[in-house]
Formats: structure tokens, sequence, C-alpha cells
């Protein structure tokens, strides 16, 4: 059954478990053997229609896709394996869609979707 509508306090836990999954692919990432998301060939793809997977930053290496909120985990893994204190963010674009988005330590954001080729408002 599709989303018609996330209440703020939903979108707050979903950000909350998206900062954990990009603790995850942070791991991984200083565990080695990853590249650097935007050198490496992943590419962003929209999911299937009433289906939602997050993915580690492994499996979208592996894929080589994945949609916003797998690319954010990788990013948000990736600059803090670097020392970055970046965090991710969920937020509804309407009712029905939500996006994630990078949010770096000085406010400015940054979508890993929309460099990797998603088209549209998310």
């Amino acid at each position: 059954m599709p989303i018609v509508s996330v209440s703020l306090q939903t979108t707050k836990h979903l950000t909350q478990l998206l900062d954990v999954l990009a603790d995850v692919c942070r791991l991984q990432i200083q565990r080695g053997g990853l590249p650097v998301l935007y050198r490496s060939g992943i590419r962003y793809k929209r999911e299937a229609p009433n289906v939602e997977q997050w993915q580690t930053a492994e499996e979208t290496w592996r894929k080589k896709s994945g949609d916003c909120e797998d690319l954010v985990a990788y990013r948000v893994g990736e600059l803090r394996a670097a020392g970055v204190a970046a965090r991710p963010l969920i937020y509804v674009v309407r009712p029905g869609l939500r996006h994630c988005v990078v949010v770096m330590p000085d406010g400015r954001r940054e979508d890993p979707s929309k460099r990797l080729g998603m088209g549209g408002a998310g």
C-alpha cells in the first residue's frame, strides 16, 4: 500500500534510522575496498513503486545503483570516515514523497541523488 501522508514524527524516526545506516556504511568504508561515491560509477536508480529497500554501502557498490537514502547513507558514511560531521536528513517533498539529502556541518545541503542522475524533485 503506498504511503499517502508522512507525519513529521515518522520522518524524524526514519532520519534516525538512516543515521544508523550511515554509521554502518562508515564502518564498511573504513574497512576499505569501497571507492569514493562520486567516482565510483554508482548511479541513482528509483526503486519500483511500493518497494522500499535500504542498502549498505557494500550493497550499493555491488549493485552500482541506489535511490536517495542509499546514496545519502553511503555519502554520509564516507564523510564521517574522513572526519566530517555530516548527517542525513529526510524531508517531505509533497504528500507521499520523501527525499534524503546530506547536511554538512555548516548547514549546507548536498544531494547525491541529483549529482548521480536523478531528475525532478525527488
